[in-house]
């Protein structure tokens, strides 16, 4: 498959300006150079039984090489038209692995060109640990020093992101001291998540510990230190755990509207902007992150119109029309408070301290249920169902929602309001 990049000024044959515009005129050749073509080939010395798959790269001219993906498969496995995997029981999640790998493969190269930097195939090598002399991984390496080496050189995630799965690997060096990439299995995973639940970890958390469990395997096989059939998660799947969806019933908000916070004035803050997720259902990132821009005055009221971050899906609110307007009330002080701030809050505040002024509101208010950035919006897709009758498809739109089984449970609890 072809890939082309973004302009580089490694690409740039002459450049001019006219009428205050840069114009870049590119050479062809070297457009034609930049283009990197990817396809999978299998068995390529047509040797019999089980045999590899490789990646084949190749960028302009007959530069060319073969990345090893570390899956071996029978003949009788391999669709040749299609190109891909094909009468396993775990083709799909194979054939998933291989298009992961191609499209690292292009974003590595893609990275480089964009920032104008030269990239060989040597690189692409060094990157993916192609051994040319394709000699045996030493299966006696320790798994755990290799997830700490893939984790310390992922750029790709926050710090606070890389704190979990820092976790999983002093957990995984607790239970089983060295780990050896041989050491890997099927009774390893179920020893591992058996330890986790005799610490009493809460299920999200257990399923968490597995996924970075997983990750540091599928890293393993993308570097050809563990071949794929080897993944003890393609035998081991984490229980599943449907947790119960809360809501706050109307005396509750009530209760949360009137309690005496003591004019602290970020507790103020952390209210006003909790009881407005519960009347417009807005996401924490989206919350957090509102400006001036997300909201229009029209003929009928205050209108709050923006693409959620999660999902990049459209919210159409007409404020005015909902909770007897107290989002609309609550909007305009603040956008009349706050009008040469980025933010309509005035400042931004990160999720783990406003989770936790939630539960001093909560005391303060006598509220029973547990307050949560995420409570607000489970409370408005339930109150929102019931006001709408039930609507699927306004439940939907109003909350920028794209599955109809999410929406389903908010007509479900709509049921249980007071």
């Amino acid at each position: 498959m072809p890939f082309y990049p973004f302009l580089s000024p490694q690409f740039f044959l002459w450049e001019k300006n006219l009428c205050g515009r840069k114009i870049i005129v590119l050479s062809l050749a070297d457009i034609h150079n930049a283009i990197m073509k990817t396809k999978l080939v299998f068995n390529r010395k047509s040797r019999p039984g089980k045999q590899l798959i490789d990646i084949y790269v190749y960028i302009g001219g007959d530069k060319k090489i073969y990345i090893p993906s570390g899956l071996r498969i029978l003949p009788e496995n391999w669709d040749k038209k299609k190109g891909c995997i094909k009468g396993l029981d775990d083709e799909e999640q194979m054939n998933a692995f291989l298009k992961s790998f191609i499209a690292d493969i292009e974003k590595y190269y893609f990275d480089f060109l964009i920032k104008g930097e030269t990239i060989t195939l040597d690189d692409i090598k060094k990157r993916f640990n192609l051994n040319i002399q394709r000699r045996e991984v030493n299966k006696e390496d320790d798994f755990l020093d290799f997830a700490q080496t893939i984790l310390d050189q992922d750029m790709r995630i926050k710090i606070q992101s890389k704190r979990p799965q820092q976790r999983t690997i002093e957990e995984l060096k607790l239970l089983f001291g060295k780990i050896t990439f041989k050491d890997i299995s099927v009774e390893m995973v179920l020893k591992f998540d058996n330890h986790l639940r005799e610490l009493l970890f809460a299920q999200n958390t257990v399923k968490r510990f597995h996924k970075d469990f997983k990750k540091f395997i599928n890293a393993a096989i993308a570097y050809d230190k563990m071949r794929y059939e080897k993944n003890p998660y393609l035998r081991f799947k984490p229980q599943a755990w449907k947790p119960k969806t809360e809501f706050l019933q109307t005396a509750e908000i009530t209760a949360i509207e009137l309690a005496d916070l003591q004019n602290v004035e970020l507790f103020e803050l952390a209210r006003d902007m909790f009881l407005f997720s519960c009347y417009t259902g807005l996401r924490f990132s989206d919350l957090n992150s509102l400006n001036k821009n997300n909201f229009d005055e029209r003929p009928g009221g205050l209108i709050l119109n923006l693409n959620t971050q999660k999902t990049d899906t459209q919210v159409f609110l007409r404020l005015g029309e909902m909770f007897g307007r107290k989002p609309e009330i609550m909007a305009r002080k603040y956008l009349a408070m706050q009008s040469d701030h980025k933010y309509i809050w005035g400042r931004s505040i990160s999720n783990q301290k406003y989770n936790q002024i939630l539960k001093d509101i909560q005391t303060a208010a006598g509220v029973k249920t547990l307050l949560t950035s995420h409570l607000g919006r489970h409370t408005f897709g339930t109150h929102y169902a019931k006001e709408t009758n039930g609507n699927l498809l306004q439940t939907m739109a109003a909350m920028g929602l794209k599955s109809f089984n999410t929406a389903k449970i908010y007509i479900n609890l709509s049921h249980q309001l007071d």
